[in-house]
């Protein structure tokens, strides 16, 4: 009957079920879900034919330099991923055994300024130059800490401690650390406006030893800047 000639008919137009304009639809779908490098390859081809109509080959022409550009910054930012992955995999010993040193320098220091504080109060004072000092210093780790947690992720990484400091390193780390605080600043901005946000935090574990070795003999030469120093004891 009528039915079962309109269930052939779907049968011709493509899969089960789909009709001729559902196969229609799928196969567009299929050409714009393709890689830009096969959509390129392709629209290049097409260009080559001889006899190919004025306005169709400008408008494949412009489609094709758009495809161009969106694959020329695909490939600008797959190649500034590999390189903050690569640089975190580097430097993640270095920064780990810092945090580890700042975190003792900052317990100690706390107890410092709690010590001095009780010896203030019971001569009624509430601050001295010690106590700001102290604070200070204080501040200064915390800064130091802030550092490590928002280095920036496309940048070697300047040792806070390394054993044989430079002016030049000191002027490095002096600019990483504004580019840090930014990072912080920008972060804390986009937690205030969506507060359902997950911090970008850095992973603190001690890193393995297969992570460390394989980190070492890393090819070094794509990487620009200041090698990074060993940290002091």
């Amino acid at each position: 009957g009528r039915h079962q000639q309109e269930r052939q008919a779907s049968f011709r137009g493509g899969k089960r079920g789909v009709g001729v304009r559902g196969a229609q639809g799928q196969e567009e779908r299929k050409k714009k879900n393709r890689p830009i490098k096969a959509q390129v390859r392709s629209l290049q081809r097409l260009l080559q034919k001889e006899g190919l109509p004025e306005e169709v080959r400008a408008a494949k022409s412009e489609q094709l330099q758009e495809l161009l550009k969106q694959q020329q910054a695909r490939e600008k930012e797959l190649k500034r991923i590999e390189r903050e992955k690569r640089l975190q995999k580097k430097y993640r010993r270095l920064k780990f055994v810092e945090r580890q040193k700042l975190t003792r320098k900052m317990g100690q220091c706390q107890k410092k300024i709690m010590k001095r504080k009780v010896k203030l109060a019971a001569k009624g004072k509430e601050t001295d130059k010690k106590l700001e000092r102290l604070e200070a210093a204080m501040e200064e780790l915390q800064s130091d800490l802030l550092y490590i947690k928002h280095f920036p992720k496309n940048k070697k990484y300047v040792a806070l401690f390394p054993e044989q400091d430079s002016e030049k390193a000191a002027e490095q780390r002096a600019k990483l650390k504004v580019l840090a605080l930014r990072n912080y600043e920008e972060e804390q901005r986009r937690l205030a406006e969506n507060p359902d946000a997950e911090p970008e935090e850095e992973d603190e574990a001690e890193p393995s030893s297969v992570e460390e070795s394989s980190s070492e003999g890393m090819d070094e030469s794509s990487d620009d800047g200041e090698e990074a120093a060993a940290p002091k004891d």
